[in-house]
Parts: C-alpha cells; sequence; structure tokens
C-alpha cells in the first residue's frame, strides 16, 4: 500500500506541474510589463517564454507522470491479480 501511494503522490505531483505553470504563466502576462526597464522587460519576455514550453516529467523517461499513468497501473495490476487468482483456485 505503501508503494501505491507513493507512486499517487508522484503522478499527482507530475498533474499539478502544468496547471501551476500555466497558472504562474496568466499571472506574468496580466503585468504591467511593457511599463517597466528594458531589463525587466527582458526577464519577463524570457519567462513568458520558458513558461510557454510544455513541462513533462516522465519515469525512466518513458512513462509520462500523470494520473491517467497511475490508473493504468492499478488496472493491470488487478487483472494480472485476478487472472492468477483465477489459475490458483481452478488448482
Amino acid at each position: 500500500m505503501v508503494t501505491i501511494f507513493d507512486l499517487f503522490s508522484i503522478c499527482w505531483c507530475g498533474e499539478q506541474i502544468p496547471h501551476n505553470e500555466n497558472y504562474i504563466y496568466e499571472k506574468i502576462a496580466a503585468l504591467n510589463w511593457y511599463q517597466g526597464s528594458k531589463e525587466f522587460q527582458k526577464n519577463i519576455l524570457l519567462a513568458l517564454a520558458f513558461l510557454q514550453k510544455e513541462t513533462e516529467y516522465k519515469l525512466c523517461g518513458i512513462f509520462p507522470l500523470r494520473l491517467t499513468f497511475f490508473v493504468s497501473i492499478l488496472r493491470l495490476s488487478y487483472s494480472t491479480y485476478a487472472v492468477l487468482h483465477e489459475f490458483t483456485a481452478n488448482n
């Protein structure tokens, strides 16, 4: 159970990061950044350019850390359990 909770926690965080990045992007874009100094404008534009890129974290560089991945792991685990249980119940 601890491993399932750990995986859920990691996947939940992976799900929240893009939402938070979008929130930060919207707040920065709503600033009156064009009224600031040239250096401030440049830094804001760099931050906006960085936040436009979709960030996706992956487990072992393969599996996306999203809640959909967590659900698929649960489904696969239950299916494997059901098959093994059926084989052992018949013997």
